[in-house]
């Protein structure tokens, strides 16, 4: 019996006045409070909804998916603030309204500390013009390793059949071939020394 009369009192409290006295129930003054908090109870329903629209279908390319759901709490509380706003014109449940008004404040104090704490990896995120640019270096790259790996083919090719002392020589002018050069001098080292001993020189 107590929770049903707390519920009475918390939901349908007879203590209190509805809000529209307070505006002496004047037709015009509570038409407009009434459109107004509807619009906005509206307009908070469609944002959750089409952030819900857009996390279906980009899901796993969201960074930041929590600030995103808290966004959407934070924003769907709101949409019933307004909503009880309405309710309240006619029943004075002031304290639903209150209690609801308490947990938003709590979703939205929470949301706007994480979202602070993220700002530094907000703001290191690219922009679309980075991310083009990186784009158009990693084709570089690419296509500058296609052309490696074509000259050392084109290079095991044409040295595939030469052994012994021609395959220095044979080694060099295929090199030149390949990289477009004048000059191609292949040398090693001697015994780890600074010394080199040149095996074979084409230009």
């Amino acid at each position: 019996m107590k929770i049903w009369e707390l519920l009475k009192t918390v939901f349908s409290p007879t203590q209190y006045m509805p809000h529209g006295s307070c505006y002496l129930w004047q037709t015009s003054l509570a038409w407009l409070h009434l459109l107004s908090d509807l619009l906005i109870a509206i307009a908070y329903f469609s944002i959750p909804t089409m952030l819900l629209y857009f996390l279906c279908k980009r899901k796993n390319e969201v960074p930041f998916l929590g600030v995103f759901i808290l966004f959407g709490a934070f924003i769907i509380l709101c949409e019933f603030g307004h909503l009880l706003e309405v309710w309240t014109l006619w029943h004075p449940a002031y304290w639903f309204s209150r209690v609801e008004q308490a947990l938003t404040a709590l979703v939205s104090c929470y949301t706007a500390l994480q979202m602070a704490t993220l700002l530094p990896q907000f703001l290191a995120l690219k922009t679309p013009e980075q991310l083009e640019e990186v784009n158009r270096e990693l084709q570089h790259q690419i296509v500058e390793r296609q052309q490696a790996e074509q000259i050392l083919q084109n290079i095991v090719v044409a040295t595939s059949s030469v052994t012994g002392e021609e395959f220095f020589p044979a080694l060099v002018e295929n090199l030149a071939k390949a990289l477009d050069v004048t000059y191609v001098i292949v040398s090693e080292r001697i015994n780890d020394s600074s010394q080199l001993k040149t095996l074979a020189i084409s230009g």
